[in-house]
């Protein structure tokens, strides 16, 4: 898949990858598989290196909230 359309499968294998990198592989595959991600999808991402796993996330580019800020006060 080159371009992700299903985010509820892409944030499960966010999170298993987090699994992964907390507490080891055997912790990922098992919290992946319970939630019911395919077995050769989830073997297919994790034989990634770092490098080649991408994250994409709705939302990033984003501006902040102006709320959150100071105004700039001009006279």
């Amino acid at each position: 898949m080159t371009r992700r359309l299903d985010y509820a499968t892409a944030e499960k294998i966010s999170i298993a990858l987090l699994t992964r990198a907390a507490f080891g592989s055997d912790a990922g595959m098992r919290y992946a598989l319970f939630y019911g991600l395919d077995e050769a999808l989830l073997s297919a991402v994790f034989a990634r290196g770092r490098d080649q796993i991408r994250k994409d996330v709705r939302g990033v580019n984003v501006l902040p909230d102006r709320r959150l800020h100071r105004r700039e006060v001009r006279h």
